[in-house]
């Protein structure tokens, strides 16, 4: 099974995520992409993040409209911060998958920077979608690697940055966000809410 792994901390999950999810099955031609939940990630404060348990519900309510999409929260029992090869270690010992990485062009900048970085080029493939205002990653030669590609298409350009200052703006995120998640984020009052 070809499986796409999508890390974040989808603090909270927006239309753009999914959106990336789904490109990347179809032109990928994978079976399901899993939604990675991040309980803390290495490069940002944990101070900034909605609860972990918050999160994962989140990713879940917004997963399950698509049934090739998939919330996993393997790395709530790991050690803390989480990094990405770690995880693949783990993932590859329980499961006999083709795992492929998703990440937007933005973690591709400073993916020189992540633990074993090299690791994890040589042995999986790794699915670049494309981040407004990002470049190229100088420090990484891409033609070295030929399992480096790019999602094409036009994916929406959000952030969950700009999500979250909307919300404790009391501006709408209509289309933006999936509405049940924005049920959840009231009834939780997260954001602001």
């Amino acid at each position: 099974m070809k499986v796409g792994l999508y890390f974040g901390s989808f603090n909270p999950p927006h239309s753009g995520h999914t959106a990336i999810g789904l490109q990347a099955i179809e032109q990928f031609h994978l079976d399901e992409v899993w939604f990675i939940v991040s309980p803390q990630n290495p490069f940002k404060p944990i101070s900034m993040l909605a609860p972990e348990g918050d999160r994962m519900s989140m990713v879940q309510i917004a997963c399950s409209a698509h049934e090739k999409l998939i919330a996993s929260d393997v790395e709530f029992n790991m050690p803390r911060p989480s990094y990405t090869c770690a995880t693949l270690r783990q993932l590859t010992t329980e499961f006999t998958h083709h795992f492929h990485l998703i990440m937007g062009e933005d973690n591709w900048q400073s993916f020189h920077l992540w633990k074993e970085y090299e690791w994890i080029l040589h042995n999986f493939p790794v699915l670049i979608y494309h981040r407004s205002g990002a470049t190229a990653n100088p420090s990484i030669d891409q033609r070295l690697y030929a399992s480096v590609k790019l999602i094409k298409g036009n994916l929406l350009h959000l952030s969950a940055t700009e999500i979250r200052q909307r919300l404790s703006a009391h501006e709408s995120v209509d289309n933006l966000i999936n509405e049940d998640v924005l049920h959840y984020i009231r009834d939780h009052h997260l954001y602001g809410q």
